[in-house]
């Protein structure tokens, strides 16, 4: 049975002898709800009883049991790994386990090896796991493992949209998860908006992103979210139960993807990442004297601005998102939003209110509602953009107005998003807004702007992997 289990595969024991104990401790473990079974439960007669033997076929001498032990070595190894493994069991329980063994087989118990070695059973798992024998990855190396299965995870929709390319290393789930598991009414699509904290709430639940920690989150969002959609990555189904947004506010977002697109190094930059995102950045960055966002807006976005016309045109295309610059300014809120399906059922957790919000969407899956407490270490800062000092964050009051403005749209789609999330209530959404109103009071308070919502049709088709019938697949 160890074998046979996925390689690398998450256990819970439940203890014969220790029964209910050992089914609160699972349940913290899957639920976090504590003593689910009191001490005068009655859930747990004993079924399967062998009514048929009597005293005497229990019995065995004290040689003979010795004899058994002998010949029971590997099976005691093996049941001592499965409890050392076991994630709900503390180290106490263990040894109590190991202590209740030693009473009837001492030597083997306290042993670390066995006079005869562990049988090699490829045999018994081709025949009874059901394996072809080519399919078995993990050769028998005499050793015990837990798990010899490697099981296939489903394919990811962005490899189907384009054969030709790999889904990057970053947006698939650790392989503890399997993503077979995840119930079809509860599968998640966690949709990752660039300079958001998405990359703190990603590693929490499980996908190889940034990470500063291995540390994961207790709950069912690290089991459900199954697939990522990022940027010109979308590597979610369209059928997904839930599409969780992590979102900031849009000023904010907006100063700290302008940021973090420029390029510190720009030779190591173009070595690292190729002539065409060299000349994306090149032409806002290098060709355009903005050195901040501030630059952007005084030099750019004013009237008494003093760059050139083209360089005027490109920083309220830039704020806009509609083009290309960097990739965390251009796939916005608008893009992530309209690449979704249409009636997409939202969830949304706030970089302004992380833990809250996470605890929200844990609830609204049927989990704990404070999974995270007060005192929670999983949401560590990942993917902090450490070069950038205050200055470059720093917008004056003129030129706040000036990129609140090019903001409008975009701050309306922010606002779409808040209202149709499931987790948020309406004083959640409202708090929020009343937040961004301090950053950009016109454009919050208004439902409709100046410049109509841009068209993003070539975007989504270049970057979410639509098909269109009159430019086919194509990726730029």
């Amino acid at each position: 049975h160890l074998e046979a289990v996925p390689k690398g595969a998450t256990i819970l024991v439940l203890r014969t002898e220790h029964l209910a104990e050992d089914w609160n401790a699972a349940e913290r473990v899957v639920s976090g709800r504590e003593n689910i079974l009191g001490e005068d439960q009655a859930i747990f007669p004993h079924n399967n009883v062998n009514s048929n033997s009597d005293e005497k076929a229990k019995h065995l001498s004290d040689e003979s049991r010795v004899l058994v032990c002998e010949k029971l070595c590997n099976e005691i190894q093996v049941y001592k790994k499965i409890l050392s493994s076991a994630i709900n069991l503390n180290e106490k329980q263990m040894k109590q386990s190991l202590e209740e063994l030693k009473e009837t087989c001492p030597v083997e118990a306290m042993a670390a090896t066995c006079g005869d070695p562990l049988p090699d059973i490829t045999e018994k798992l081709v025949k009874g796991r059901g394996y072809e024998k080519e399919k078995i990855p993990e050769p028998f190396t005499g050793e015990i493992s837990v798990g010899r299965a490697v099981y296939s995870q489903p394919p990811h929709p962005y490899e189907l949209a384009w054969p030709k390319l790999r889904l990057p290393s970053y947006m698939r789930k650790d392989p503890e998860y399997d993503l077979n598991l995840a119930p079809k009414d509860k599968k998640t699509c966690f949709v990752h908006v660039g300079k958001t904290a998405g990359s703190t709430i990603g590693c929490a639940i499980g996908f190889n992103l940034h990470c500063a920690t291995k540390i994961k989150a207790p709950g069912l969002l690290p089991r459900y979210a199954t697939n990522m959609f990022h940027a010109q990555m979308y590597d979610c189904h369209d059928d997904s139960a839930y599409f969780v947004f992590v979102v900031r506010n849009p000023l904010d977002r907006l100063v700290s993807a302008f940021n973090y697109d420029k390029p510190s190094d720009w030779d190591d930059f173009r070595k690292n990442f190729g002539e065409k995102h060299y000349n994306f950045r090149k032409r806002l960055y290098r060709d355009c004297p903005f050195e901040s966002m501030e630059d952007v807006a005084r030099l750019g976005l004013s009237n008494r601005g003093t760059a050139s016309g083209e360089c005027m045109r490109r920083a309220a295309a830039s704020i806009e998102g509609t083009e290309h610059f960097g990739c965390h300014s251009y796939f916005n809120y608008q893009y992530h939003l309209e690449a979704v399906p249409a009636n997409a059922t939202l969830m949304t957790i706030r970089t302004e209110h992380l833990v809250e919000d996470y605890n929200s969407v844990e609830y609204h899956l049927g989990g704990e509602p404070q999974v995270l407490g007060p005192n929670q270490t999983v949401l560590a800062h990942n993917n902090e953009n450490k070069v950038t000092g205050d200055e470059l964050k720093h917008l004056s009051e003129e030129s706040k107005k000036l990129v609140c403005d090019k903001l409008c749209n975009e701050i309306q789609v922010y606002k779409e998003i808040l209202r149709r999330s499931i987790n948020l209530s309406e004083e959640q959404v409202e708090e929020s807004i009343r937040e961004l109103s301090e950053s950009c009071p016109r454009e919050t308070a208004a439902s409709t702007c100046v410049q109509p919502l841009p068209n993003i049709t070539d975007k989504l088709v270049n970057g979410r992997g639509y098909i269109s019938s009159k430019k086919g697949r194509r990726r730029e």
